[in-house]
């Protein structure tokens, strides 16, 4: 089993390095946003999310070097599966800075 999940965990660490730009990119322009419209300093969201998507990869990397093999995968599936609950938390504070962006194309 673990032969096969090796492939998909580089396709995600590269997803992940993916993530954490769009991460640090969406920050950077809601920051401008947000002071264009005066709305609270929510982006810093952002770079706390990057941060532990940071220490989360590290976490799937570093880890499974101490455990036995059949922790390995529990390790990797825990870790994926917070890396994905954090990205999706930075949704309603994407929601925040971006709907007037929706609400525009629906006038349309």
């Amino acid at each position: 089993m673990e032969g096969a999940f090796l492939p998909i965990l580089g396709a995600v660490h590269i997803l992940d390095a993916s993530v954490f730009f769009l991460l640090m990119i969406l920050a950077a322009l809601s920051k401008k946003i947000g002071e264009a419209l005066a709305v609270p300093h929510f982006y810093h969201y952002y770079y706390g999310c990057a941060i532990a998507l940071i220490f989360l990869i590290a976490a799937d990397i570093v880890l499974p070097n101490f455990m036995n093999d059949a922790d390995k995968n529990e390790i990797s599936t825990t870790t994926m599966a917070l890396r994905a609950m954090l990205v999706l938390s930075t949704f309603p504070v994407t929601m925040i800075y971006w709907r007037w962006l929706f609400s525009e194309n629906l006038k349309k």
